[in-house]
């Protein structure tokens, strides 16, 4: 648990290896979201890349403020919840080809479930962004 706080990009990078592996495994599937009258298609691959970019730069931000005294619990529930929505994205692309095939409410319901990951996901990085400020105003 010690090395969630004081190394959290250890955790973070271990993540975006596993994510580009099972990116690159579902490289030719696509993700297919429906939002009223728009369709949003792309790779799963792309997707994981995207993905990977993001984790390893969330992961050098730590590595660069390892020397810095960041707040324990925003730090614990920012990488826990990175990983946890980013694993999510991935398995949610992996699974659309099997949701295609249900009925189309429930392909909606699925859509929307994956923009609201995708929207936390992108709504957790603000932890790290505060708990920057925090540590960088407590000097």
């Amino acid at each position: 648990m010690n090395s969630l706080i004081n190394k959290p990009y250890k955790q973070i990078w271990s993540t975006l290896f596993v994510i580009l592996f099972f990116s690159i495994l579902g490289y030719n599937r696509t993700v297919d979201i429906q939002q009223h009258d728009t369709y949003f298609v792309f790779s799963l691959g792309h997707l994981g890349m995207v993905l990977s970019i993001l984790l390893f730069l969330i992961g050098g931000i730590y590595w660069l403020t390892k020397k810095e005294d960041l707040v324990s619990w925003m730090t614990k529930g920012h990488v826990r919840l990175t990983i946890f929505l980013a694993s999510a994205l991935i398995f949610f692309g992996f699974s659309f080809k099997f949701i295609s095939e249900f009925d189309h409410r429930f392909f909606q319901n699925f859509s929307t479930i994956f923009i609201l990951t995708l929207f936390l996901f992108m709504l957790v990085q603000i932890l790290l962004i505060i708990n920057l400020m925090i540590s960088f105003l407590k000097k």
